[in-house]
């Protein structure tokens, strides 16, 4: 399965009836990855990236119990962002609600799919998930701001999407005037390219 790593441990042993535990320590807290298998190979799906003790504890009908421990380092080389899109086209009034969503790939079970935005002068969270879901962002006030799209692989190391997006009061800019050719009843059709975030014009 997509995110899980297979471990087994290398006995020997002229002891019968072998039971192997494997706990993993992520440098926060022990879990148990398998209890008295009879299996020495197990899967593991780590929650997050970064260094991992692994520790295994193998017992017999001796009762004698042998213990091994190693350290791996978990990277996700899968994570990665695919797309990230917004839709409603920069700029728009202050109010409105913009959609934002994305796709992407991880492997890690743990991994978070946040989107945030940076106001120029500090990050705030529109939404953090478990699951890649969509986000509404609703800005409160004009201002250029920066939007990301984020995933967050829990040993410190992120993969990030930016769109720069800017938020406007109500204003019209009239960019150019386009000029159609002459037709046979001697017209000429006139358009003005604006760009605005009034309504109603």
């Amino acid at each position: 399965e997509e995110g899980d790593i297979t471990l087994e441990a290398e006995v020997i042993s002229t002891d019968t009836n072998l039971k192997y535990t494997y706990l993993v320590y992520d440098m926060s807290a022990w879990k148990t990855i398998k209890y008295n298998s009879e299996s020495a190979e197990v899967k593991w799906s780590p929650e997050k990236e970064g260094q991992h003790l692994l520790h295994v504890e193998v017992t017999g009908d001796s009762g004698k119990k042998y213990t091994y421990e190693k350290m791996v380092n978990v990277t996700d080389e899968n994570a990665e962002i695919t797309e990230f899109t917004v839709d409603k086209e920069s700029p728009q009034k202050v109010g409105t609600s913009i959609r934002l969503s994305g796709k992407a790939e991880a492997s890690l079970k743990g991994t978070k799919y946040r989107y945030i935005v940076y106001d120029g002068q500090s990050w705030s969270d529109i939404r953090t998930s478990d699951k890649l879901e969509e986000a509404e962002w609703s800005p409160e006030r004009e201002g250029e701001y920066l939007l990301c799209f984020q995933l967050e692989l829990g040993g410190g190391r992120t993969v990030n999407e930016f769109k720069n997006y800017s938020i406007k009061g109500l204003y019209t800019e009239v960019t150019d005037i386009k000029v159609g050719g002459l037709s046979e009843e001697g017209d000429i059709t006139l358009e003005a390219e604006v760009i605005s975030t009034d309504t109603n014009l």
